[in-house]
């Protein structure tokens, strides 16, 4: 930069200035791993990119209903780690999450993830079995996304004289006076979700 006098142009005085390129503007997009989905009482791990921040302030995560106006349940949340949390009990069928830069909070992103309902199968559940014998029952939680698995309980033996193993299997006291028991299937990442099956129980001298 040179500066001339207008009374004489002979007098003048320079200076060189440096001009340094503007700065980027802050950026941020959310990743995820597999699809957009989360079963109601499981979580999902959300990330954050941000761009251009040379603070590294980060970012403030939240969640809301995707419809605009119900509230979600006070158990389904963001922790600031970017894991999303949802309520055995939400009924909302869509969330937004959404990541706020924290330099800038003008600097959003966010996501829809659709909210499954897990569906508990029994899919294989024997119809009698005999006092002093083993069976074995199957069953399935469709929908989880946590793939949490089955919790299995024996609703009714009488003095406790049968019991089920974690892998479904039946064992029938020898002692057992039940008529029938009730085989509860339920989903470990949904206590809320559950089905029943019976089985009649015969006496060990029935052929």
């Amino acid at each position: 930069v040179t500066v001339t006098s207008n009374a004489d142009p002979s007098k003048f005085a320079s200076a060189n200035v440096t001009l340094e390129a503007p700065l980027a503007p802050i950026s941020i997009a959310i990743r995820y791993d597999g699809d957009l989905q989360v079963s109601a009482g499981a979580g999902k791990l959300f990330t954050a990119d941000i761009q251009n921040d040379p603070s590294g302030s980060g970012c403030v995560w939240s969640v809301a209903n995707a419809d605009g106006m119900t509230q979600l349940n006070e158990k389904t949340y963001m922790d600031s780690n970017g894991t999303l949390y949802v309520s055995a009990e939400e009924t909302a069928q869509q969330l937004i999450v959404m990541a706020t830069a924290n330099a800038d909070s003008g600097k959003t992103s966010s996501v829809t993830i659709d909210v499954l309902t897990i569906e508990v199968e029994i899919t294989t559940a024997p119809s009698e079995v005999k006092a002093g014998e083993q069976i074995q029952f199957e069953a399935r939680a469709k929908n989880d996304t946590a793939n949490g698995g089955i919790r299995w309980e024996v609703m009714d033996s009488i003095g406790d004289a049968s019991s089920i193993e974690t892998n479904g299997l039946l064992d029938v006291g020898a002692g057992e006076t039940a008529q029938t028991l009730t085989i509860r299937a339920t989903s470990k990442t949904n206590p809320l979700i559950y089905k029943e099956a019976t089985i009649t129980v015969l006496p060990t001298n029935q052929p």
